[in-house]
């Protein structure tokens, strides 16, 4: 029988490679990409600190969900992660396909559940990989 814990909440961004975008409708806005282990939820997170797409209320997710849907695309497609990172993910559960969960003041992420008989070093060989990912990652 093999036992699983995770951690209530595991958050990493990248402060190294913050890019800086500008879109049509709103200012430039820094968005550090990253990873959150949250429970069984593997979620893929861009942070948006711009005034314009920081803060709470529905402009505000609005923004984050245009920001991230007009340049991060790429970074949140579960399905073009590495082999080494597929079989830590379920099947099914996460995300609705389309839809863009957000925390305010700043988060916007994209989830897949980790599958229940991942291991440890499994999983930390998973991070590792959403690790390196996230800091060579340049939005589109």
């Amino acid at each position: 029988m093999t036992t699983t814990i995770r951690c209530a909440t595991l958050l990493w961004v990248s402060q190294t490679h913050a890019v800086s975008r500008s879109t049509s409708s709103h200012s430039a806005s820094t968005a550090p990409s990253g990873w959150q282990l949250q429970g069984d939820d593997l979620r893929l997170v861009v942070l948006f600190r711009e005034p314009s797409h920081h803060g709470k209320g529905q402009v505000k997710k609005d923004r984050r969900a245009e920001a991230a849907e007009s340049h991060w695309l790429t970074y949140f497609d579960f399905d073009a992660l590495p082999n080494d990172v597929q079989p830590v993910l379920s099947p099914s559960g996460g995300s609705k396909a389309g839809a863009w969960n957000h925390f305010d003041p700043d988060f916007v992420y994209r989830y897949r559940k980790v599958a229940p008989a991942t291991t440890s070093a499994e999983l930390a060989r998973a991070l590792a990989t959403h690790t390196r990912r996230a800091e060579e990652c340049v939005p589109g």
